[in-house]
């Protein structure tokens, strides 16, 4: 009898337990709300849409046109002209098992990222700034070049170290300042081909500072005026440049009117020569030519030719009327530009005896 006793009082325990246990897994809730302001939250987790009803301390169901539902935060917003001063109501409704307003982690970033002194993570990393020394080192500016060191030695000489620096950069020195610099301490006796229309230049050493309104340069650049009618010139000289370009409209939403001024203080770098011959039939070249005192050894200075033929100025390149090999002073006529005897042939240039 007593065995049979525990048992029936086993069953009904356990029955107790599952049907508590399910009302807790029930996603299914009523409680009771005291209207004191207009929004009033009801949970703390997400209510499911359209499984709210709302009654009054009467029972009878309130109408849906005089509140409104927030569902991801929980809360129950009443209608203004909706009079609900202290009043109760009852509510009914499901839950999902989260709050969909609420950041949720799979890991908690305070402990990845830890700000603690000495504290090792495996899940954290942080890069080191690069203690390399830069002796070139700025922000702004985009620089290349090389710098070597060198001895030489023998028989009939004592031990002589060498040292060549060659540096360029751009980009800006500050906010309102762009600098271009080609820096060498040494000349590169390397001329261009005079093959093609446009030339590279190696042996250029100077420093160009500008902005809007003004342009300094400093070493080796090329003198020109804009072509007009007057006065034309293009030489290439070591110096001093100064430009500024002056905006003189009142308005700013008128046509610019600009004034442009320059002024340069600088040598040539070569003496100015003037050859004048005949061609020779069916002979396009080499014509060997001649520095202004008949020197025969002269170097032509790289872009400062201009070759006329009867009298029209022609281009320089192989595509089109003449080639010039500069270092040793000879051009030559591509057949686009047939010579004869009858052709009347002027070569002006500067050139380097040394």
């Amino acid at each position: 009898m007593r065995k049979r006793l525990f048992i029936i009082s086993f069953i009904f325990s356990v029955f107790a337990f599952y049907n508590c246990k399910s009302q807790q897994l029930s996603n299914f809730r009523t409680s009771n709300i005291i209207a004191s302001k207009d929004t009033i939250q009801i949970d703390t987790l997400s209510i499911v849409p359209n499984t709210v009803f709302l009654f009054d301390s009467a029972g009878n169901a309130v109408d849906t046109s005089l509140y409104k539902i927030d569902y991801p935060n929980s809360k129950i917003i009443f209608n203004s002209k909706f009079k609900i001063q202290n009043s109760k109501f009852k509510i009914s409704y499901r839950v999902f098992p989260y709050l969909f307003t609420k950041p949720y982690f799979h890991k908690n970033p305070q402990k990845i990222q830890s700000d603690k002194k000495g504290y090792y993570n495996e899940l954290s990393f942080s890069s080191e700034k690069s203690s390399t020394d830069d002796i070139f080192k700025t922000g702004a500016l985009n620089k290349n070049g090389s710098i070597s060191r060198g001895v030489s030695f023998g028989n009939n000489q004592d031990v002589v170290v060498n040292s060549n620096l060659n540096m360029q950069l751009s980009g800006k020195l500050s906010e309102n300042i762009d600098i271009v610099a080609a820096i060498s301490d040494n000349n590169i006796p390397i001329q261009p081909e005079g093959n093609t229309q446009q030339l590279q230049e190696f042996d250029k050493v100077f420093i160009e500072l500008s902005n809007e309104n003004f342009k300094l340069t400093a070493g080796d650049f090329e003198m020109k005026r804009p072509e007009s009618y007057f006065m034309n010139f293009n030489k290439k000289v070591q110096g001093l440049s100064f430009g500024t370009n002056n905006n003189l409209s009142k308005n700013k939403k008128d046509s610019p009117l600009n004034l442009k001024t320059f002024a340069s203080a600088a040598v040539s770098k070569g003496k100015y020569a003037r050859n004048s011959f005949n061609g020779i039939e069916r002979n396009q070249g080499p014509y060997k030519l001649k520095g202004a005192n008949n020197e025969l050894f002269i170097v032509v200075l790289s872009g400062t030719e201009k070759v006329y033929i009867d009298g029209v100025l022609i281009k320089r390149g192989q595509e089109f009327d003449y080639i010039i090999d500069y270092n040793t002073a000879e051009i030559i006529f591509t057949p686009k530009q047939l010579i004869t005897k009858d052709s009347r042939i002027l070569v002006e240039f500067e050139y380097s005896d040394k």
